[in-house]
Order: structure tokens, then sequence, then C-alpha cells
């Protein structure tokens, strides 16, 4: 088994691409401030919308089958911690 696995699994001697050979452009703080937004009701709201309802639940014991049907009730909850999240990842 081993000689097969020599044989199938040599590594070749050809030079590899290197992350350090890379000339990446820059892209400066007032343009990347561009690209961070807060998530908006709607984009929320569909997303959980296009999610499977019967699936398992998270952690907490709910699925989205309950944040479908209860969205009216939730939003406001649900919002905030979407605010939460963008601050944190900001």
């Amino acid at each position: 088994m081993m000689f097969v696995q020599q044989i199938l699994f040599k590594e070749s001697n050809d030079e590899r691409p290197r992350v350090g050979d890379l000339q990446f452009q820059l892209l400066f703080m007032v343009k990347g401030s561009e690209l961070v937004i807060s998530f908006n009701e709607l984009e929320v709201k569909n997303v959980a919308c296009d999610c499977d309802s019967i699936k398992s639940p998270g952690p907490d014991g709910l699925n989205f089958g309950f944040i479908k049907d209860f969205w009216v009730d939730i939003k406001d909850d649900v919002m905030r911690s979407m605010s939460k999240i963008t601050l944190i990842i900001c």
C-alpha cells in the first residue's frame, strides 16, 4: 500500500506560485468604508423567506418557519441584532 501511495501522491518538483509574489491593489479607507453598509429590513426578510422552513432548528430552538410566521412580531428584535452584527464586523 505504501508503494502505491508513494507513486500516486508523489509531490512534483514544479515551482509553485507564492502569495508573496502577488501584487495587490490597495483599497484606501474612504473607498473601503463605502463597501460596508447596514442590512436593511427587506434584505433580512428576503433571506429568511428564501430559507427552508422545516430545517433543523438553531441553537435557540427556532427554525426559519418560526421567523417567517412571526416576522411582524420579531422584526424589530431581529433588525436590532443585525445592526449589532454590522457594528462588530466593522
